[in-house]
């Protein structure tokens, strides 16, 4: 299965944010609408934000990022920001998934203390209920993401060859790391929010850049890998 995009600048709040991934050749942008974190914006502004960057680019992936939200809510912003896709992020159950369009839903899975064993059991249930598209990412207290802290790339590299979908690695990624987080745990995308922040919540255009740069690098020597061993 294809991943719906390889590079994802996630919690852009300010329209140069999108404006600057788009440059970047990111191919898709993540809106939070989590109340609670930093990088959270309202439906107002996340519909402008939207508009923006489709005028720019327009098919930008667009991702909206909910945790523990409703149904009901999820679905209006949704239509509202004519989002691609809705990444749940927090601790809904697969009931949720019935009430949404299964095919536009990323899991996020929170994996803590590099507890494999249990993210995979997750993954199946999620899989049950039809998603196909998951994010895995570091759990750390109890925050529902952004925390900085890396996962171990090679135990995700074994996740990936059991998964009947795409996986997305988040945690912890930034310019300097990206390439070898992918070398090392073939993932089908990455996503980066506060690794190419300059100050919380405050993305800075030269890291987005650089992260970009990196990941693509990287990407492209994978496939040259898999190609040379096929």
């Amino acid at each position: 299965m294809k991943s719906p995009f390889k590079i994802k600048i996630c919690g852009c709040n300010q329209p140069i944010d999108g404006a600057n991934a788009i440059e970047a050749g990111a191919d898709a942008i993540g809106l939070n609408f989590y109340q609670r974190s930093l990088r959270s914006v309202p439906v107002g502004l996340g519909r402008d934000l939207a508009e923006q960057w489709r005028t720019i680019r327009h098919d930008i992936c667009l991702v909206g990022v909910f945790v523990n939200a409703e149904a009901d809510a999820i679905k209006h912003i949704a239509s509202q920001c004519n989002l691609n896709f809705i990444q749940l992020h927090g601790n809904e159950t697969t009931e949720l998934v019935r009430d949404l369009e299964v095919s536009q839903v990323i899991r996020a899975i929170r994996i803590r203390d590099n507890d494999f064993q249990s993210a995979s059991e997750e993954i199946r249930t999620w899989q049950k209920a039809g998603v196909k598209h998951f994010l895995v990412d570091a759990a750390v207290g109890s925050s529902f993401g952004g925390t900085g802290s890396c996962l171990e790339w090679s135990e995700v590299a074994k996740l990936k060859e059991k998964l009947v979908g795409t996986l997305t690695l988040a945690g912890g990624l930034k310019p300097e790391n990206v390439r070898k987080a992918i070398i090392s745990a073939h993932p089908d995308a990455v996503d980066v929010a506060s690794g190419v922040e300059g100050l919380p919540a405050k993305k800075s255009a030269d890291l987005i850049r650089e992260f970009v740069s990196q990941a693509q690098s990287a990407f492209d020597t994978v496939a040259r890998m898999d190609s040379s061993s096929a």
